[in-house]
């Protein structure tokens, strides 16, 4: 199927080669990673919290999880600063196209997993903050980033935050 609004099939394949690509990091991360043992975690991976964002109106939709980092406990409240950056992305991302025309074919939700000290690491391999993904965001000297890369260090952590929350729903 092309869509001509969106630059025709060639824009679409690359789209579904993107979206498919996407989905099987996600499957990886969430079915193979959590066999990996975890025994240095302290976090609570069966209290978790998950919330619906965004509901579309299709009979069969995608379903697109959000999985924090470096929120406190104080982040986490009904209508704290986590649901309002969530809230934030999905209405960044349904405002631009092609997903703001199918915006009906999409589910979002929030998962809340609590870390105990907010924000990211500063580079990889630093373990100062106890946060449950253990996120870096490369720096330089100044504290400036260096790129707009995040990478979370115990992807078998994520695996266990989605699967957990999953099963609440």
């Amino acid at each position: 199927m092309c869509l001509p609004a969106s630059g025709g099939c060639h824009r679409t394949t690359q789209m579904k080669k993107l979206f498919l690509i996407t989905i099987c990091c996600l499957l990886f991360a969430v079915f193979v990673q959590d066999s990996i043992a975890d025994k240095d975690s302290n976090y609570s991976f069966t209290r978790l919290r998950i919330t619906k964002l965004h509901s579309g109106k299709a009979d069969k939709t995608i379903k697109i999880v959000i999985v924090g980092d470096g929120y406190t406990e104080k982040d986490l409240v009904a209508k704290g600063k986590y649901e309002s950056d969530c809230e934030r992305l999905v209405s960044a991302f349904l405002k631009k196209a092609p997903f703001q025309k199918y915006q009906d074919y999409f589910d979002f939700y929030a998962i809340y997993a609590l870390s105990y000290d907010r924000g990211a690491e500063n580079n990889p391999g630093e373990d100062k903050k106890r946060n449950i993904l253990d996120c870096t965001v490369e720096t330089n000297p100044d504290g400036t980033p260096k790129n707009r890369l995040i990478r979370f260090q115990k992807p078998e952590r994520l695996g266990r935050i989605v699967k957990n929350a999953w099963v609440s729903l």
